[in-house]
């Protein structure tokens, strides 16, 4: 078949091919009259293409133009390379004649219109690469290049846009050029010396505006459409007008009338950033990656002069991250380092300023900083550079007599690690470098830069503490003769690390490695036994003299503990005896002091508390340990003493605990260590008892403070302390302990109560950050609950779902019993439409209308907002059971009554609105007609526009979320639409008012299939 496929470029050519005896298939460019059919005639089969200036038949099929992926996946098909069928895709703009022109294998031949000497606008065009014509700016600098009028200069663009292979695109309110490489080919020729040097100080004017959002929050700048602010030229025009540099630079000889072009574009970039500002060098990074291509010498120049002063202007891009919402343009700066350096003549100087710029980098976690794309682009087994790895050897040994702690990072980060990812680099898109040399087999290239790298490891490791913990835990990454290597290096610098936070910094680290690896001798990754024997002895070297030096460790998480048996239970029975034997070494040298500086020391408060408690050394000052402890703030004293105290109470028990240890509130003893010890008592009726005995203060502080958990778990002690919770304002953590205690049969009416006592402290914050969580969980739960409960009525639990319907909205049980009452009671309904809305008649609104009657404008205000939200939320038709299914007889009561009762309370504007929503937003299952026949009867009978439009406003918004592929366009958009134009025609006779909506609903979304697919154009011109 493609055999018979041939596209004559002529009509002579097409009639020569017409006498075959063999049937063609014969594509044609625009044509005299009548080849197509004399050609047909003669049995072949012939198609035609039409500009978008033909008069086409209505026969005429538009075909879709190629997306650019597609061009990509067809030309890797022919055998190109990923990066060059991406460029050739790209440049293209979606064209196969000018994809045919920029293959140097297939070239076609010049379109008509680039023969003769075209007019000015249209050089202009080819300056400006593309503009929008909404902004005055856009269009200002237009007028400049082309030397006209713009509304002269479109005149004379308009056939160069609408001739079937013209050079220029426009869609609503933007001009680009369909290909530029392929246009400055074409055209570059007719430009002179005035027509460059013009632009070259047109572009320096546009890259001297500073953005105006740079005035703005940093997480507010994502407002600035919203807020209509914008600079006075276009993004647009900026990125267009620097693709026109990148031409310059890389193809001025095209322009042979004028000498030196390369020279003048890194003058004009150098100009441009020489001296620029915080506020322009911000407002330049949309362009950055794009303007590094233009002169990359002259653009790493101007980084490096601006790194040069203190503050550097380029401080601008590491503005902190206040939230997710901060605007940072660090990533286009990054972008642009990471196209030069896949140069390798590049990489030192573009390793150079990204080290340089980790320096002024505070960091942050939404985008990649500079460190990180250093990282990147020296990875052995994924190097995004085409410098070999004696190149990228080189380069690192530069930093590491520049840079030494970047260097240092850097090396360690390139060990290979398993299951290690990384992403692709921007690449350059106009100046494509190639590998100096061919690299040997990706596994020998890993196995050398290991090699290499340790070797600079151990070189520079020095004694400084950080960097051993570094390496020591990279050691399961290296060959065993650099581990050896490390263990050698180790024991000679043991002797010069001083200081004793710096030795057990030291020993820490290799502590924890050392139980790592000897813990796991049977996995994979672990380090033999015998090549850790010389650090086990450099271990020892590092032991201190100082006894709390010694053992603080011990009682630290994570700080390296090597047992002898790997049983977990058995080796934290040897931990315990451990820290048990340590603890007594420690007092018996220093006493109680050596305990309290030990809490300085340590993260483990309750391991000390532990040993104070079992300590018999520590009996003589251990009251005065808990003492101390009980007053003071929630620290590590705090916690070890309660854990001391937990210990002995469950060592010596008895229920007059508290009272043997502390008989009767003693003067020196404040209240709230009275009340920590009290809670060391179980939360039954006994201890309340006792606890009533110290006074009315310490009984209020008592049970502020008891934690829910710890009441038992029967009904009368659970309701006790849920009524005593509500008297002290914790009905808040009363819910918590009801929605756990549900099976215990609370008292319904106590629960009520309950919840609406915690309605007063519901939207206070809380110090816990799973409390929220927690809270709405038992919520649910509790309402479930009482929706069960034959004691609770319907009106009692809409109630409670009103006051709690923005902790529900969005909950896994939305407020049921609510929506059940909109749909079911007409008088709710309106009981609520009156608080959100105003009467129709007169724009004011009777207070006796309201539930309650008058009330303050606040009052009110709050009203409407709550009734607004819950309507919006209201997602239950009326007559409609549990599983959705409608009843018409009910529908139509409820929307008669209502109707009726809403025009006599000056609502009915409203009310439509609102029933023309719901129904909109009723289910539509798949395979059967929409909407049902209910519906239909309610939306022929109504005869109200605003219901109407309503219904497809509700139809339209209940399609909720989606997602989509950027390159499909407004294809779900159109599958929707024939949908619904579907269920139109199936009931257009018996119901012709639903299947006019159903069409308007399809218009709705052919409008949105058409913007989709003109965002994925859009998005094909950058």
């Amino acid at each position: 078949m493609e055999t018979r496929v041939l596209a004559p470029e002529t009509s002579a050519a097409a009639a020569e091919l017409a006498d075959g005896l063999t049937p063609l298939i014969l594509i044609l460019n625009e044509t005299e009259a009548g080849v197509a059919q004399r050609l047909s005639r003669k049995g072949h089969y012939i198609y035609v293409a039409l500009g978008p200036n033909s008069e086409a038949p209505d026969s005429a099929r538009r075909l879709a133009k190629p997306t650019r992926n597609q061009l990509q996946q067809v030309l890797e098909r022919m055998g190109l390379e990923y990066g060059q069928a991406q460029n050739l895709s790209l440049d293209a703009g979606r064209s196969l004649a000018v994809l045919r022109r920029l293959m140097p294998a297939a070239p076609g031949s010049r379109p008509s219109w680039s023969i003769p000497q075209p007019p000015r606008p249209m050089l202009g065009a080819l300056l400006a690469g593309g503009w929008l014509e909404t902004l005055d700016g856009d269009k200002a600098v237009i007028e400049q290049l082309a030397g006209v009028p713009y509304e002269e200069a479109v005149r004379a663009l308009g056939p160069y846009a609408t001739a079937l292979d013209g050079p220029l695109r426009k869609r609503e309110d933007a001009w680009r050029l369909k290909s530029p490489r392929d246009a400055w080919t074409l055209l570059a020729h007719s430009l002179t010396a005035p027509d460059i040097d013009r632009f070259l100080s047109v572009y320096c004017e546009v890259c001297a505006e500073i953005d105006p959002t740079w005035d703005m929050a940093p997480d507010e700048r994502w407002l600035a459409p919203i807020r209509n602010i914008h600079p006075r030229f276009s993004s647009f025009l900026k990125q267009s007008m620097t693709e026109t540099m990148a031409l310059l630079s890389l193809y001025g000889d095209r322009a042979g009338l004028v000498d030196g072009v390369e020279a003048k574009v890194a003058r004009s970039l150098t100009t441009i950033l020489d001296g620029a500002t915080e506020a322009i060098w911000w407002s330049l990074g949309p362009v950055l990656p794009k303007l590094a291509e233009v002169a990359p010498s002259a653009f790493l120049g101007g980084i490096e002069r601006a790194l040069g002063p203190t503050p550097s202007p380029l401080i601008a891009f590491f503005e902190p991250e206040t939230s997710t919402h901060t605007v940072t343009r660090l990533p286009q700066l990054m972008w642009a380092l990471e196209r030069l350096a896949w140069d390798p003549a590049l990489l030192p100087r573009v390793a150079d300023v990204l080290a340089r710029l980790d320096a002024l980098d505070g960091g942050g976690n939404n985008v990649a900083r500079p460190k990180q794309v250093l990282t990147t682009i020296f990875l052995s087994w994924s190097p995004q550079t085409h410098a070999t790895l004696k190149q990228r050897l080189a380069v690192i040994d530069g930093l590491r007599k520049r840079h030494g702690d970047i260097a240092w990072d850097l090396m360690i980060s390139l060990l290979p690690r398993s299951h290690a990812i990384t992403m692709p680099t921007s690449s350059p898109h106009w100046r494509k470098a190639a590998p100096t040399d061919r690299e040997a087999s990706p596994e020998t290239v890993v196995h050398d830069c290991v090699v290499e790298v340790s070797d600079r490891l151990i070189e520079d490791v020095g004694n400084r503490p950080k960097r051993w913990k570094a390496l020591l835990k990279a050691m399961e990454l290296l060959l065993p003769d650099a581990r050896a290597g490390i263990g050698q290096k180790l024991l000679e610098a043991e002797p010069t690390i001083i200081g004793e936070e710096d030795r057990d910094f030291t020993r820490t680290a290799l502590r924890k490695v050392l139980a790592r690896h000897l813990e796991f001798q049977d996995a994979d990754w672990s380090i033999p036994a015998d090549e850790l024997t010389v650090f086990q002895t450099t271990l020892e070297r590092f032991k201190p003299e100082d006894v709390l030096w010694r053992h603080a460790w011990l009682f630290s998480n994570g700080t390296g503990w090597m047992g002898s048996v790997r049983e977990w239970r058995q080796s934290l029975d040897e931990a315990t005896a451990a820290r048990a034997a340590a603890f007594e070494e420690i007092v018996e040298v220093r006493g109680i002091d050596g305990a309290l500086a030990l809490l300085d020391r340590c993260d483990q408060p309750r391991w000390v508390g532990e040993a104070v408690a079992h300590s018999p050394a520590a009996a003589s000052w251990r009251s005065d340990f808990i003492e101390r402890g009980l007053a003071s703030d929630d620290g590590p004293l705090w916690q070890a003493a309660a854990e001391a105290i937990g210990l002995l109470r469950e060592k010596e028990g008895g229920a007059d605990f508290v009272t043997r240890l502390l008989p009767a509130p003693a003067p020196q003893l404040d209240e709230r260590v009275v009340g920590r010890l009290l809670h060391f008592l179980p939360a039954r009726p006994e201890t309340w008892s006792a606890v009533a005995a110290y006074g009315l203060s310490s009984e209020d502080r008592y049970w502020r403070t008891l934690a829910g958990w710890a009441v038992a778990e029967t009904k009368e002690e659970t309701e006790h302390a849920i009524r005593r919770f509500n008297v002290v304002d914790r009905a808040r953590d009363s819910l918590h302990l009801i929605g756990s205690r549900l099976e215990v049969d609370l008292d319904p009416k106590l629960i009520v109560e309950t919840l609406h006592l915690a309605l007063k402290t519901m939207n206070q914050a809380s110090e816990d950050t799973n409390e929220p969580v927690m809270r709405l969980h038992y919520l649910t739960r509790i309402l479930a609950h009482l929706e069960n409960h034959p004691e609770v009525s319907d009106e009692t639990l809409v109630l409670l779902e009103w006051y709690y319907f923005h902790m529900l909205r969005y909950s896994e049980r939305p407020s049921p019993a609510l929506h059940r009452e909109l749909a079911r009671n007409p008088d709710f309904f309106l009981q609520v439409l009156t608080m959100v809305f105003l009467r129709d008649d007169d724009g004011g609104g009777a207070d006796e209308d309201l539930p309650g009657g008058p009330a303050t404008p606040e009052q009110r205000a709050a009203m409407a907002r709550h009734g607004y939200d819950v309507l919006d939320a209201w997602n239950r038709i009326p007559g409609a059971d549990d599983k959705g299914r409608i009843d018409g007889a009910e529908l139509e009561r409820w929307v008669t009554e209502v109707r009726r009762r809403a025009s006599e309370l000056g609502r009915s504007l409203p009310a439509d609105l609102r029933i023309g929503r719901i129904l909109g937003m009723s289910a539509k299952p798949a395979g059967e007609v929409w909407p049902p026949i209910a519906i239909r009867e309610i939306l022929e009978s109504a005869g109200s526009e605003t219901l109407e439009d309503a219904f497809v406003s509700g139809a339209y918004s209940s399609r909720g979320v989606i997602t989509r592929d950027l390159r499909e366009g407004g294809r779900k958009e159109r599958t929707l639409s024939d949908r619904y134009r579907d269920h139109s025609s199936a009931m257009a006779s018996d119901y012709p008012v639903t299947a006019r909506l159903l069409n308007d609903i399809a218009d709705i979304y052919d409008g949105r299939a058409k913007r989709e697919d003109d965002e994925v154009e859009e998005r094909s011109w950058h």
